[in-house]
């Protein structure tokens, strides 16, 4: 996912870094691609779309097609660099499995960025000897924390999270739990379920009981600025 202006200066120089440090031993050429020839140059926010687009990518399995891509720039010799420019959707299942996708963020004031994302392999953990005296961990309760923007988005993500527990039924209570206290962001509006194993967690946070309706915290908002640059500001 490079940075891709557009201009006639930068594209040439990021294609020929591109193709000069990933394509260099490849067999296969290197898609390259650019969201803003979808959305548009979205300045501060730029680099997060792209990211966000990567992200889908290596998620959905897909490589997206970029629009526009009509005539190609003639100060980039594709074919030497080993790359292409993507034109239709293109199925991304590598023969090891892996996906991996990194993204380019340049600013104008000579910030440089750069992120690789790779696709995550569920690996199932072994078997935890527990002691006898202990509370088993199939019959211990669990907190699952929600939390959204909105209470709209709430009952969204409740909805996808049911989704995903029907979809992997192998997921384990705890490790949803971990994940959504000290992994996720806590927003504004928010809820949460209580559950001792898959099925009560998943019954519990698609109907939330009375104690568990969505609430506005009381935080009060913080403010925050961005200098895009360029002419906008």
């Amino acid at each position: 996912e490079s940075h891709g202006t557009g201009t006639q200066a930068g594209d040439p120089r990021e294609a020929l870094s591109i193709g000069e440090v990933f394509a260099d031993a490849r067999e296969k050429p290197l898609y390259v691609g650019s969201i803003k020839t979808n959305i548009g140059h979205l300045e501060g926010a730029s680099g997060l779309a792209g990211v966000m687009k990567a992200m889908l990518s290596v998620e959905r399995g897909k490589i997206l097609p970029n629009m526009h891509f009509d005539t190609p720039n003639p100060k980039i010799d594709f074919a030497a660099l080993k790359i292409q420019v993507p034109t239709e959707t293109i199925e991304w299942n590598p023969e090891n499995g892996i996906r991996r996708a990194s993204i380019n963020s340049f600013g104008f004031g000579g910030a440089n960025s750069h992120v690789v994302l790779e696709n995550y392999s569920s690996v199932r953990p072994g078997v935890v000897v527990e002691d006898k005296f202990a509370v088993s961990p199939s019959k211990r309760p669990f907190l699952l924390p929600l939390s959204s923007h909105s209470e709209t988005g709430g009952k969204l993500l409740q909805k996808s999270l049911a989704e995903y527990m029907n979809k992997y039924p192998d997921t384990r209570v705890q490790d949803l739990a971990h994940t959504y206290s000290t992994r996720r962001s806590l927003h504004r509006f928010r809820s949460f379920a209580i559950g001792s194993d898959l099925q009560t967690m998943r019954d519990a946070a698609t109907t939330l009981g009375p104690l568990a309706s969505w609430k506005q915290a009381g935080n009060s908002p913080r403010l925050g600025f961005v200098f895009s640059g360029h002419g906008a500001q």
